[in-house]
């Protein structure tokens, strides 16, 4: 792990979540392929969690920054040639780290999204699978099978983007493609067809929904001037249309 010349550096933000944090080191400490370096940020939990600093570079905040800030934090301190993000709460695949490495001397591009795949009565299901051609206006809209777990992507290139921009609370995943997108380097994307992660779904629906409101909301503000008149009146009423249903839900 302290090999200076690590072709990966995993990076995971942490929040309160030590038994799930633990989990999700183990599915990376167990990958087959072993050029990586392994970066906790810590957005200063009130929970510690058990950390094996001879195995771990473990970096604690002073204040509660949110996850786009502590994930920009592992960055610049990695010593990795590609950044691969993992959330606290899920996991890789053995193989998770070889396939992508495959892929990127295969391919030669900079930027990689895998499958989305959810644990349901002990057996793995497909959740999502990330567009092949992602449109900016649909980005705005949907969901494009982008999380914080599934994105791999060249250090250079996450930096030439601006990182992930700290004004997103929510959906900032999103935001990262987004940047992407505007700054014309959406040819160095790849989805692997072959790889995936395991997502930790939230059990809380209604949570779900007014996390959707919340992250359509921060969209809504942060690209205020790249969005269409007309693709803001269709987020407008998303947010009408999710509002309605939790307030139904509540009665």
């Amino acid at each position: 792990m302290k090999n200076k010349k690590n072709f990966f550096s995993v990076i995971i933000p942490t929040y309160n979540r030590p038994k799930t944090l633990s989990k999700s080191i183990n599915s990376v400490l167990n990958q087959n392929f072993k050029n990586f370096e392994i970066i906790v940020v810590d957005d200063c939990s009130k929970l510690n969690p058990k950390i094996n600093k001879k195995k771990i570079r473990y970096v604690k905040l002073k204040k509660n920054s949110g996850v786009s800030i502590s994930r920009n934090i592992g960055a610049k301190i990695s010593k990795g040639k590609f950044l691969a993000f993992l959330d606290d709460d899920d996991k890789w695949p053995k193989d998770y780290l070889s396939k992508t490495f495959k892929k990127i001397q295969l391919t030669k591009k900079k930027i990689f999204l895998s499958k989305i795949k959810i644990r349901r009565g002990g057996k793995l299901e497909l959740f999502k699978n990330p567009y092949s051609k992602l449109i900016l206006n649909k980005l705005f809209l949907y969901n494009p099978g982008i999380t914080g777990s599934n994105l791999v992507i060249e250090k250079k290139t996450f930096f030439k983007i601006g990182g992930y921009n700290k004004n997103l609370y929510v959906c900032e995943d999103k935001g990262l493609i987004i940047d992407v997108i505007i700054k014309k380097i959406n040819n160095e994307i790849f989805v692997q067809r072959d790889n995936f992660i395991i997502y930790k779904q939230g059990s809380n629906s209604l949570s779900q929904k007014k996390n959707l409101i919340k992250s359509k909301l921060s969209l809504l503000k942060v690209y205020k001037n790249t969005i269409p008149t007309v693709v803001k009146l269709k987020i407008y009423l998303q947010i009408l249309l999710l509002f309605f249903i939790n307030t139904f839900k509540k009665l």
